[in-house]
Formats: structure tokens, C-alpha cells, sequence
């Protein structure tokens, strides 16, 4: 199993993820971070449940992306008149 360690650094509002044990949950360098879809969904889903992150940011981008698509699907039936 997969043993993750968060820590928070909060004078700068930042979050330390480190893989302690286990097989590769996500691979980074400098430039990059790798990772599935499902493992992206578990740490979302641990830091809201852990109170590293607000349940609003979620809200928030739920919010941006109904708008975007109702926005999308106005623009789509405009052009279809």
C-alpha cells in the first residue's frame, strides 16, 4: 500500500506531498507531476476531508465549469439559428 505524508507550510499556503512507501502514486520532476485521474480524485479528496483545503475551492471550480458550459451550450444554439 501507498503511504503519502501532507504537510502544510502555512506562511506561504503551500502543501508538501511526499511518497514514503509503497508503489508510485504520482511521478514529478521540477517541471512535472504525473498522475491518474483516480489518484488525483483520493488527494482531493483527503485534503477536503482533512481540512487542508476548503470545501469551497471545490464549490468554486464546480461553479466556473456549469457556467462555462451553459455558456458553451447558449453559444452552440445561437449558431445553429
Amino acid at each position: 500500500m501507498t503511504k503519502l505524508t501532507v504537510r502544510r507550510i502555512p506562511k506561504v499556503n503551500t502543501l508538501v506531498i511526499n511518497q514514503t512507501e509503497g508503489q508510485e502514486f504520482f511521478v514529478s520532476t521540477h517541471n512535472n507531476i504525473v498522475i491518474s485521474v483516480a489518484n488525483l480524485a483520493v488527494i482531493i479528496s483527503f485534503l477536503v476531508k482533512n481540512n487542508f483545503m476548503s470545501h469551497k475551492v471545490l464549490e468554486g471550480i464546480l461553479e466556473e465549469y456549469n457556467s462555462l458550459q451553459e455558456e458553451l451550450s447558449n453559444d452552440y444554439s445561437s449558431s445553429e439559428r
